[in-house]
């Protein structure tokens, strides 16, 4: 693992970028925002493309606008085959460009943006949300996944119940906005389920 984040770290100039690594911890992190953990290295397609989302698209209090890493960067990042990594590349580089996602990932017309962000309920149990897009009249929730089951299936169901959770937990913090909650797909595609 640590040899993992190392290599990640220095791959991907991540000092130079503000981004420090600390080996006793295992992660990669910028102002408190953890990038990646060491036991993360190496999880999978899906993990991969949340974790390539979340450093490209920005948040409240970071401006910084990054180019999709290369294929050779996300080999070192993630320890992933060069096959993968362009897959990854692909993936990430349709959902940057679809324009139904712009304004909850790159337009910057929200007055707040947050990924990976951890609610706890009332009963202690943490929930994470992929990225929480504060507009001027709702919040949004987006749950990052490979495609969008068909409506009415077991795992829409599944996934349909998880966002309502979110937005349960989430409504109690915040009273004064609705909100919405968005599955996003790796083709682009988005499909509010809550």
């Amino acid at each position: 693992e640590l040899d993992g984040i190392v290599n990640i770290a220095k791959a991907l100039d991540l000092e130079a970028r503000g981004w420090t690594w600390t080996p006793c911890g295992g992660h990669i992190e910028r102002a408190g925002f953890v990038l990646l953990h060491g036991d993360q290295i190496g999880s999978g397609i899906s993990v991969a493309k949340n974790k390539l989302l979340e450093f490209l698209t920005a948040q409240t209090g970071t401006a910084v606008k990054l180019e999709i890493p290369s294929d050779q960067e996300i080999m070192a990042w993630l320890g992933t085959d060069p096959v993968m990594a362009q897959k990854l590349q692909a993936h990430i580089q349709t959902v940057l460009d679809a324009n139904e996602l712009k304004p909850y990932l790159t337009e910057g017309k929200w007055l707040q943006a947050w990924n990976e962000l951890d609610i706890v309920s009332e009963e202690g149990k943490s929930y994470r949300m992929d990225r929480l897009v504060e507009f001027d009249d709702h919040l949004a929730i987006l749950d990052y996944k490979l495609s969008i089951p068909e409506a009415g299936s077991e795992k829409y169901k599944q996934y349909q119940a998880q966002l309502q959770n979110y937005q349960k937990e989430l409504e109690r913090i915040r009273q004064d906005k609705p909100s919405k909650a968005y599955l996003i797909s790796a083709t682009g595609k988005i499909k509010q389920v809550a």
